[in-house]
């Protein structure tokens, strides 16, 4: 059985569309239990092993510096010229990184009284594996390179692939091993620069100037200060450009398995970053407005006026029968959020023309919305490819969707956060259009008015916890009833009243899902709870902040700050480089946090909901 590789314990440095993987020492080795390692291009691995071997024992003390673009490690070498037990040379490793290069240099300190000699190897190899390949744990060939001595001496190993064309370059030679003498307090420097192109135009390239969109800022809040700055660091390497327009930038998903763009996660992001100024949102929103759907196709699930999923190069293989094309369009959720942060970004400041220049997405957007609800009332989902996501809401794994017994329900499925943010952008368009176009809001208020009514009839179901609103409708139209994060979504959207959205604190607030780290993804009390489950009782860093949002613009501030303070709780814990996801396990008597072991990071919800958490504290500084 290939499994998906582990991520926690690893380092990663990115500058999208760049990225490398590696342990934490430095090394690059993807034939050990790291099979995630590697120098990335463009979503292809262009190095699958990049390290340094001596003839003396190289043991890894710590990290110096970390940066999203680099680190700094620190080793030494033993067996080599000591007179007492302590080593007497030490290794200095630095990586840096940028789009399509990736410099690393080896530094030789001899600390001893006494000249020593040894050997040092440098070891480089690709299987120019795709990315889906990795993630899926299938094992690719190593490529053959050639190796060649350029007309200044430099050293040059080349590996030319279907996708990617590699070039590693050094002054030392890179096959056997050679000998390094080292006199007393002498350094010396062995570096290797790997540049990796693509064979055709990268999908998206890199933005000119990432501090446009993502301008550094700071807080007064000392614990999280650090987070805030990681974040910032983690935003700017994940941005990428759209070649259709070299101006517009917005954020990549995360990495490793998603540096691309998607609709979702790069709305989100855009949406939890607004603090910081519209040009990030209005790039977002005009990337994906391009490639809007007009068009009905059953395998990419695309729909006229439907916003995508995400976009790839070339389509992917994610096992068990899902294979998704380049352009992927099954996504419930994000043409909704595409209209909200346009909403959002106008009322930031975002300039009249620009807003006005994406009325007719604006208007395509809501006749797709309009369209889902037309059968049954509500805005629902099913894979009609029959090889496509089964769920494709935010909680999109095949067990992301579940019943408060632990099973299953039949789609096409509805469900509740959707429809408050389906609730939410026919307003939020309304109001758009009623003031770039002069069109009447009273039509699109209306239908708002009359999902409303509907939801508070079809979704609220009891509880001895009192009344929540179900997961979901299944496809005969029942309540799907697990107690979840979800319904957390639905503050802040004006889809439910305010004593509804009083209902919804108590749980998000009580013990069941308030996990003291965050908000559990489902309630404790389910019978399919799983603290470590991917979306069945883990914790998510967005999805708490979402809720923390959507319960301060209803004006229960202080439960918001409580949520934030529990992310703020697990935050050192990760060094205040918060992943993906972690363990849902209560947050009690001096309990840390425990690591999902295949979570990614940086993620750009996570790192934007720094952003968010500051602004809620009232600690976001210029």
């Amino acid at each position: 059985m290939r499994l998906q590789p582990v991520l926690h314990y690893s380092a990663t440095t990115v500058a999208a569309p760049s990225q490398v993987i590696s342990g934490h020492s430095g090394v690059v080795d993807a034939s050990t239990d790291r099979q995630a390692d590697g120098f990335y291009h463009c979503d292809v691995r262009a190095l699958s092993l990049l390290d340094i071997t001596t003839s003396g024992r190289v043991d890894y003390l710590g990290v110096l510096q970390e940066r999203a673009d680099g680190f700094t490690s620190k080793a030494i070498v033993r067996g080599v010229g000591e007179t007492t037990p302590d080593a007497v040379v030490e290794l200095t490793r630095e990586r840096s990184l940028r789009a399509g290069v990736l410099k690393e240099s080896f530094v030789f300190t001899n600390t001893g009284t006494l000249a020593v000699t040894f050997g040092v190897k440098l070891e480089l190899a690709t299987d120019m594996a795709r990315l889906d390949d990795v993630k899926a744990g299938r094992i690719c060939p190593v490529v053959a390179f050639e190796d060649r001595v350029d007309s200044t001496g430099r050293h040059e190993r080349r590996w030319m692939g279907e996708w990617i064309d590699v070039r590693a370059v050094s002054g030392w030679p890179f096959e056997g091993e050679h000998s390094l003498k080292l006199e007393p307090g002498e350094r010396r420097e062995l570096g290797v620069e790997v540049v990796a192109e693509a064979t055709t135009p990268p999908l998206f390239p890199p933005p000119a100037d990432r501090e446009r969109y993502v301008p550094r800022v700071t807080s007064s809040d000392g614990a999280l200060a650090p987070l805030l700055d990681r974040a910032i660091e983690d935003l700017q390497g994940l941005l990428l450009a759209d070649p259709m327009a070299g101006g517009d930038a917005f954020l990549a998903a995360g990495a490793p398995w998603y540096l691309t763009l998607f609709g979702r996660d790069s709305l989100w992001a855009a949406i939890l970053a607004l603090p910081l100024g519209p040009d990030l949102a209005m790039g977002t929103l005009r990337t994906l407005a391009r490639r809007q759907a007009v068009e009905f196709d059953a395998m990419s699930q695309a729909e006229p006026g439907k916003i995508l999923h995400e976009v790839r190069a070339t389509g992917q293989d994610l096992g068990g029968g899902v294979l998704l094309p380049p352009v992927y369009y099954g996504t419930i959720d994000a043409t909704a959020l595409w209209v909200i942060l346009l909403h959002e970004a106008w009322e930031a400041g975002a300039e009249y023309e620009e807003v006005e220049g994406l009325v007719p997405a604006l208007k395509a957007a809501l006749g797709w919305i309009e369209a889902q609800a037309q059968e049954t009332g509500f805005v629902r989902y099913v894979d009609s490819s029959g090889r496509g996501l089964a769920n494709q809401g935010w909680k999109d794994s095949a067990d992301g969707v579940r019943d408060a017994d632990g099973s299953a329900p039949d789609g096409p499925i509805s469900l509740c956060e959707v429809q408050g943010y389906c609730y939410q952008a026919m307003l939020a368009g309304a109001k758009v259009l009623h003031a770039v176009a002069g069109e009447d809001p009273g039509p699109r208020q209306a239908w708002a008015s009359q999902l409303a009514e509907r939801f508070r009839s079809a979704f609220w179901v009891d509880s001895p916890a009192g009344p929540y609103p179900a997961v979901a409708l299944d496809g005969a139209g029942r309540p799907v009833t697990a107690l979840t994060s979800n319904i957390g979504h639905l503050l802040g959207t004006g889809i439910v009243n305010s004593v509804e959205a009083r209902a919804i604190a108590g749980h998000v607030m009580g013990d069941d899902l308030n996990s003291g780290f965050g908000l559990r993804t489902m309630a404790a009390s389910t019978r399919s709870f799983n603290p470590m489950g991917y979306h069945t009782g883990s914790v998510w860093v967005h999805d708490t902040v979402i809720v923390a949002r959507g319960l301060d613009r209803e004006g229960m501030h202080d439960e918001a700050v409580i949520l934030v303070e529990g992310v703020l709780r697990a935050a050192p814990h990760f060094g205040y480089h918060l992943p993906e996801l972690y363990g849902g396990h209560a947050a009690e008597g001096g309990t840390r946090p425990i690591p999902y072991a295949a979570a990614c990071h940086p993620q750009a919800w996570s790192a934007a909901s720094a952003i968010e958490m500051a602004r809620i504290l009232g600690a976001l500084g210029a």
